[in-house]
């Protein structure tokens, strides 16, 4: 019996109350709290569903998907996907949001920093942020360019033409106006007349406007300005014209004529108008009477005449070739109409002020009678007694008005004028007022009963007017155009 004990002795550890527990062949491992796992060449890692990564003093943090990227800043610029924001590190221009690394740093993107950065698509233009960009700079799209067209390959900025469909270089309108362009049609924006085909830019609306016969320029079917062609009234004498019907005498030979019984006044400073080779007659006034023009196409002012009747020598006994006299004014005025023509009156249309009676640049009448200011009588500067019919010739019976075939001599002082001075006095579109019978108007060139002072062009310095309603055997009448 002791010598198995002493068996045991040899075979274990004293299993006193501090002998570990018998480490049988079944026996599991220590698991005691300073026991290592069993490292042995067929163990498994540990890993169960709650088991935590290996978290030791050296293990990297977890760097996101650009961790490890080489950049010029944080996750930025370098080698990395993302540009760096203004203020941060960069080396070149492309580590930069804005193009523009300058000492190191990106700096904000600037029209004026001499370089392309930003949204510019070429140096300091184009992109939205600075002004458009010059002819054959880059561009991407219209607003890029100043002249707003941006093609080609590379896309560039071209320049403007008159086919691209866009208001460009010094076009007022998309392809039109300006100095390089063909005008504008109506309703085009417009700077001057010369942008739009009708050549008349509206001064408040800045647009083309249509042609009017009013607007001070040739334009529509005109032939001259504000006359002539389908729309508006005929040409003066002088003026352009294409057909007869393009002027008030019915003459034209590419500008209008004076129409056969009249001949041709000189303006000063370029011009003509038409005079009446002589005073009307009584045959040229008998047509118009047997007209039966209506009286109620009189101006305002001649209400009061209430027919064409000659006051006396009505019909006329003396042949159709002497002047008609016993006239008012408003009957000469109303035969001058009915012929397409009016009262001699202000050089370029209307009444002439009594005034200008002797200023040969203001009043038709006188501007023929002397020659454009040259002659005192019709025919020179000498007065001749017995050259036109006045108070000094003898004519071998009672004074009065003589056919113009018997006072041939008395020309002047345009070529082919007859009876300026003497015979039948004339009336004048120069009256003191508008308002009716009672109106004073000026009758020029003299009478028949006149001698050398009242023959004058300027009636001796001194104006002669007779009442509007005056009908007598010295005062007939010739008409202008």
């Amino acid at each position: 019996m002791g010598g198995m004990g002493g068996m045991a002795g040899m075979g274990g550890a004293d299993a006193g109350p501090d002998a570990a527990p018998d480490a049988g062949p079944d026996a599991a491992p220590d698991a005691g709290p300073d026991a290592a796992p069993d490292a042995g060449p067929d163990a498994a890692p540990d890993a169960g569903p709650d088991a935590a990564p290996d978290a030791g003093p050296d293990a990297s943090p977890d760097a996101g998907p650009d961790a490890g990227c080489m950049g010029t800043d944080t996750n930025c610029g370098g080698a990395c996907p993302q540009p760096c924001a203004v203020g941060m590190s960069c080396v070149v221009a492309a580590d930069c949001q804005s193009l523009n690394c300058m000492g190191g740093t990106c700096v904000a993107a600037s029209c004026t920093d001499g370089i392309q950065d930003g949204t510019e698509t070429d140096t300091d233009c184009g992109g939205g942020a600075c002004l458009p960009c010059a002819d054959d700079s880059h561009c991407k799209m219209t607003s890029d360019c100043i002249d707003k067209v941006c093609s080609g390959t590379p896309l560039t900025c071209q320049a403007p033409t008159c086919h691209d469909g866009v208001q460009n270089g010094t076009e007022t309108a998309a392809d039109c106006g300006g100095s390089a362009c063909l005008p504008c049609v109506d309703g085009d924006t417009c700077k001057v007349g010369s942008d739009c085909i009708d050549k008349v830019c509206s001064k408040t609306l800045l647009t083309c406007s249509a042609p009017t016969c009013h607007d001070g320029v040739t334009n529509g079917t005109e032939t001259d300005v504000d006359c002539g062609g389908t729309m508006c009234l005929p040409c003066h004498p002088g003026q352009m014209c294409k057909t007869g019907s393009d002027c008030a005498g019915g003459s034209c030979s590419g500008t209008c004529q004076c129409p056969s019984g009249m001949v041709v006044a000189p303006i000063q400073g370029g011009g003509i108008y038409c005079i009446d080779a002589t005073e009307v007659s009584y045959g040229q006034y008998q047509t118009f009477y047997n007209a039966n023009v209506p009286t109620g196409s009189q101006d305002p002012f001649c209400t009061w005449n209430t027919n064409w009747t000659p006051a006396d020598n009505w019909p006329q006994p003396n042949g159709s070739t002497v002047p008609v006299s016993y006239v008012n004014w408003c009957q000469a005025a109303a035969y001058c109409k009915y012929v397409g023509r009016r009262l001699c009156g202000q050089i370029g249309g209307g009444s002439v002020a009594q005034a200008s009676y002797a200023d040969f640049t203001k009043d038709q009448w006188f501007n023929a009678c002397t020659a454009g200011g040259a002659n005192v009588y019709p025919y020179g500067s000498a007065y001749k007694p017995t050259t036109c019919n006045g108070a000094d010739i003898v004519d071998g019976g009672l004074p009065g008005p003589e056919s113009y075939f018997s006072l041939e001599s008395c020309l002047g002082g345009e070529t082919g004028l007859l009876e300026m001075s003497g015979n039948v006095a004339e009336w004048e579109d120069a009256c003191d007022a508008s308002t009716g019978n009672i109106d004073n108007c000026l009758v020029r060139g003299g009478s028949y009963e006149d001698h050398a002072q009242g023959l004058e062009c300027n009636s001796g310095g001194t104006a002669v007017s007779q009442e509007r309603s005056y009908q007598g055997s010295d005062v007939g009448f010739r008409c202008c155009l």
